[in-house]
């Protein structure tokens, strides 16, 4: 397997508030693609698959500064806005 990271483009109006945790989005986010993220992994917690998001606000944010959104339901819309470059 190809060593690779994804590039992905989503709203990231609900991002700012988060801590921890798999983000499940309550609304839709079809309007506004404004910020980008680097997608670097999956997993699964619960039975809940997870895409590992790497942010670029800081260690900080988030769980030191990544995030789990929920994969398979096109949270954000970062799986419709999905770049990827092979290394």
């Amino acid at each position: 397997m190809a060593y690779f990271t994804l590039q992905g483009s989503l709203d990231a109006e609900e991002l700012q508030y988060y801590s921890r945790g798999v983000l499940n989005p309550k609304r839709s986010y079809y309007e506004r693609i404004n910020h980008s993220v680097n997608l670097v992994g999956w997993g699964e917690q619960n039975g809940t698959p997870y895409w590992i998001m790497k942010n670029s606000w800081g260690r900080q944010w988030g769980e030191n500064g990544f995030a789990r959104i929920k994969r398979g339901v096109d949270a954000f819309k970062v799986e419709s806005y999905v770049q990827v470059a092979t290394v």
